[in-house]
């Protein structure tokens, strides 16, 4: 399957010809992890409560919120996990993957290093705990890469470094992830993508 770069906000995922609603007790876990600063805890408030906050706190340990989502007929309620990135918690960070559905890799558009981290140290970790959850890569702070290709030449910021979404694609290839995205939660372009997504490989995992 190849992997697509969406850069724009997905359909409605209530897919249902009528607007009918089956009631379903589906419960589904979604859990971020990746760099301290990379985006994480922007990215899950965006989804989950449409808020943006430019100075956002890390997370102790981990954090979540529930929000519920419709796939096709079924009412969904979907937990999204916020894990600390810091290696302070690195022992403690364990009980976030516990019966975990899907993994968003995250990294910073910004910040190449971040991705770097992302393939090594995260995928390592991740495939240790939870060798057999779809994993999404996500490329977060858009809305920063955007500004800055569309700035003239001799404005832009010397030594400002970003990861092409050819780049973005090649790592989520090499990671096998279901799918890669890039998106902004402070513009939230991209994040309906995102929750979309997860929604969709969520399902296909037993409870």
């Amino acid at each position: 399957m190849d992997i697509l770069c969406w850069c724009c906000l997905s359909p409605a995922w209530d897919d249902s010809k009528d607007g009918s609603v089956r009631e379903a007790r589906l419960r589904r876990t979604v859990t971020a992890v990746g760099d301290g600063a990379c985006g994480k805890t922007s990215l899950l408030l965006r989804m989950s409560q449409d808020v943006f906050v430019e100075q956002v706190y890390e997370p102790t340990t981990f954090e979540s919120d529930v929000v519920e989502v419709f796939r096709g007929t079924r009412k969904m309620q979907l937990t999204l996990q916020d894990c600390a990135g810091q290696e302070t918690y690195d022992r403690m960070r364990p009980v976030a993957y516990a019966d975990v559905h899907v993994i968003l890799l995250c990294f910073s558009l910004d910040n190449p290093d971040s991705l770097v981290n992302a393939e090594t140290t995260w995928f390592q970790e991740v495939t240790y705990y939870c060798p057999a959850v779809p994993l999404i890569l996500v490329g977060n702070k858009k809305d920063l890469r955007d500004a800055w290709e569309t700035t003239e030449t001799r404005d832009r910021p010397i030594g400002a470094t970003f990861v092409t979404c050819q780049q973005g694609q090649d790592a989520a290839r090499r990671l096998k992830a279901k799918d890669y995205i890039e998106c902004s939660a402070k513009t939230s372009e991209g994040v309906k993508r995102v929750l979309g997504t997860s929604v969709r490989y969520s399902t296909l995992q037993k409870a």
